[in-house]
């Protein structure tokens, strides 16, 4: 993926669990970009300015209480520092050699396995207009002060909107405010606004099923699969809820919401990575070059319907499960998600047309003529140093030689692209098995 070199667009802010795909969207849309992410990981710092640790852990989640300050900081204007230093709390890096804008560039290049991306035309821009009203109410809150064009958040705030608030009263934020995410994240409200579109959505519980082995028991405000659980208990957490199962395939839509209106970037097919403690872990996904024009058209009528009631603006994705009763939304992510990867274009990056979208201006959207697949490599065992690895180009997320790794942590993320989805997704699995022999592990 060839990406813009920084340049007067403006500064983002990235604030996310992970900030790697990211900090490289915005680079690839032409912004400076600096993260504050629980990982500080070297495909992050090669993308940014700056990287600090994000306040908190994965364990807590993020420190409200010091994300403002640290922020504010990371936002400052001191430059001076220009290799890694420390391994603690902060890590920062002034990227600008030859290496580092290049690995930006194309990070998932692989000549041999790859085909050419850009030919006969096989991407289109699409502009996508925004009503004025809403376009001149967006541009008053969002506006570049100082050079800072916005903050844009990733995984980690959907638990928290009241945090999302706070933030956007500090800095421009581009994204989803804290009533929209309350709004699609409460599984009672949205409940309520499928019924009144007429998407067909899982039944809901605050109370424990009488049939627990027909459920599913999830977090509200969850993210990712990690936190979704077969219901084994009578009773839910203080902040979880049951949801009935579905089976069938699983479908996402990525789309760019603009207020009133919702336009689909594409679709995508996604499987999990199940373990015993994680039956529903995320596994990978990959980008449907076709799908049904019919089927495309519905279900961005009800992502439309969805987003004028939310407010939603920006990225967001929306999960579905299709089986022979049609399609099935489960849940709307209110923010940038994990297919990012798979569907970023340096002709019409997506991280300028999120941003145009929070501001109420116009913005194009790619299209794509070939598939492409990403999936997470887990390790089986502890590793209590993970060996140095000559990574390949198709990979990211890299864990650090030197790490200690638990039973089921991530080791890195792969890609794949080929003419189809089923041909993208068996290369994935390929450089999957490639990967994890030359650390001696495998998916547990």
């Amino acid at each position: 993926m060839l990406a813009k070199s920084p340049n007067s667009a403006g500064l983002i802010l990235v604030a996310a669990v992970s900030g790697r795909a990211l900090a490289q969207a915005a680079r690839r849309a032409g912004y400076r970009v600096r993260v504050a992410d629980f990982f500080a990981d070297d495909d992050t710092m090669a993308a940014a300015e700056k990287v600090v640790r994000l306040p908190g852990s994965l364990r807590d989640g993020v420190d409200a209480n010091r994300l403002v300050d640290a922020l504010g900081e990371l936002a400052g204007r001191d430059f001076a520092l220009t290799e890694v230093v420390g391994g603690g709390d902060a890590a920062v890096r002034h990227p600008g050699s030859r290496n580092d804008i290049e690995a930006i560039r194309d990070p998932f290049r692989d000549v041999a396995d790859y085909p050419e991306r850009f030919r006969n035309g096989s991407r289109i821009a699409a502009l996508c207009s925004v009503p004025s009203d809403f376009r001149d109410d967006a541009r008053r809150g969002l506006q570049s002060e100082g050079g800072l064009e916005a903050l844009i958040l990733g995984s980690g705030f959907e638990r928290t909107p009241g945090l999302v608030d706070e933030l956007a009263r500090h800095f421009s934020l581009a994204g989803n405010r804290g009533d929209a995410v309350r709004r699609v994240k409460d599984p009672e409200i949205l409940a309520s606004d499928c019924s009144k579109i007429g998407i067909k959505h899982p039944e809901f519980s605050w109370a424990a099923p009488a049939d627990p082995e027909n459920w599913i028991s999830k977090r509200v405000g969850g993210a990712g699969g990690a936190h979704v659980q077969c219901v084994k208990a009578k009773t839910a957490s203080a902040d979880g809820y049951f949801q009935r199962r579905i089976d069938g395939q699983s479908i996402s839509a990525l789309f760019i919401a603009e207020g009133k209106r919702a336009h689909i970037v594409g679709f995508s097919r996604q499987w999990t990575s199940p373990t015993t403690a994680a039956p529903y872990r995320y596994g990978g996904a990959v980008r449907l070059r076709r799908f049904d024009r019919g089927d495309a058209a519905m279900i961005g009528g009800w992502l439309s319907g969805l987003t004028e009631r939310a407010g939603l603006v920006g990225l967001c994705s929306a999960d579905f499960i299709r089986n022979h009763d049609g399609y099935h939304l489960i849940e709307i992510n209110p923010r940038p998600g994990s297919t990012l990867d798979i569907f970023d274009a340096v002709e019409a990056p997506l991280l300028q047309a999120h941003v145009s979208a929070c501001r109420g201006e116009p913005f194009d959207l790619p299209r794509f003529g070939e598939s492409m697949a990403s999936s997470i490599a887990y390790t089986s065992n502890s590793i209590a140093h993970f060996p140095e690895l000559a990574w390949p180009h198709w990979t990211a997320d890299r864990q650090a030689a030197g790490s200690r790794l638990e039973r089921g942590d991530p080791v890195c993320t792969v890609f794949a692209r080929g003419p189809s989805a089923s041909e993208a997704r068996r290369g994935v699995r390929a450089k999957l098995r490639q990967v994890e022999r030359a650390w001696g592990g495998g998916q547990p």
